[in-house]
């Protein structure tokens, strides 16, 4: 009885040893081809990605390894059907991943079905009303996407959510940047100064970089004359208004032709960045680098 019991478990170790070397292997040959796929879909050989992406997707463990690639290659190949009908497969596997979700979406605003994509994002963003933070990660998905109203809606719908219309200023801010909504950009960047007026100079720098124009300066100071007249004890608005006065001065002096520099102004105007110019993933690095010096700030005093 004890020789087939250790039979037996000889046995057993051995099987699993051989499963467990079987699927090892397998494993390395899936990411092998995962590998040549990726390779004919960065080479733009689209024909013999989708081949060998069609062949691995058949393996669930594979999809989310190719699934961004794949994808993608689907919707740039104007392949929509199948490109809905393969998300629609991915939801129902995984049915808690945001993302996924999210691609469905993108599959009808690039086919064309801006009704369709409509009523679609702003039902999910509904459902997803309970959580603040998954709202800001459905608007920064659909930001990267260049879906923009639909990122500002989301915003919008957290900042009812948690009753704070100051919640994720820096990134509504950013939102209405790209969407050339200057005041409304600006008008952003102004509360966050006020709660945080240590960063004022981290304000600065960014509204000069992106309100480089005489106009846009001109709406700045408006603005500005508005917040001190409503808010005379805050002395950030007093700051900035000063600062946007020496930045127009800066611009009249920078345009003047000097003696022997005949149009030289002008070159140095056309130099600096327009409004709108700066890349969403760019002005969301700045606004990391913001919130890391004012957390060091914060330690410091503590």
């Amino acid at each position: 009885m004890t020789y087939n019991n250790n039979t037996n478990i000889k046995y057993n170790i051995i099987l699993i040893a051989l499963l467990t070397g079987i699927t090892t292997l397998l494993q390395a040959q899936d990411l092998e081809e995962i590998q040549i796929a990726n390779e004919y879909w960065l080479k733009g050989e689209k024909e013999k990605a989708l081949t060998a992406y069609q062949l691995l997707i058949k393996n669930a463990d594979n999809i989310a390894l190719i699934h961004n690639n794949y994808f993608n290659l689907l919707v740039d190949m104007g392949k929509f059907r199948d490109a809905e009908d393969y998300v629609e497969h991915v939801i129902k596997k995984n049915p808690g991943q945001v993302s996924y979700r999210m691609d469905l979406g993108v599959v009808y605003v690039r086919a064309g079905d801006v009704q369709k994509a409509e009523r679609y994002f702003k039902s999910f963003i509904k459902s997803n009303s309970e959580d603040a933070f998954r709202l800001k990660s459905i608007s920064d998905y659909l930001a990267a996407h260049n879906l923009i109203d639909y990122a500002v809606y989301a915003l919008v719908q957290a900042r009812e959510l948690s009753r704070n219309q100051n919640l994720f200023i820096l990134e509504m801010a950013n939102l209405f940047r790209l969407q050339g909504k200057r005041d409304e950009m600006v008008g952003e960047y102004l509360n966050y100064v006020t709660q945080t007026p240590g960063n004022i100079s981290y304000i600065k720098n960014l509204l000069q970089v992106l309100l480089s124009k005489p106009e846009e300066l001109e709406s700045l100071e408006k603005l500005l004359v508005e917040r001190v007249q409503q808010n005379p004890d805050v002395e950030v608005f007093s700051d900035l208004l000063i600062w946007v006065d020496l930045q127009q001065k800066n611009i009249y002096v920078a345009s003047g032709p000097h003696p022997g520099e005949r149009g030289e102004g002008e070159k140095k105007l056309s130099r600096q960045p327009r409004f709108g110019s700066l890349s969403y993933q760019g002005i969301q690095l700045f606004h990391f680098c913001v919130s890391r010096q004012s957390q060091c700030r914060r330690g410091a005093a503590e």
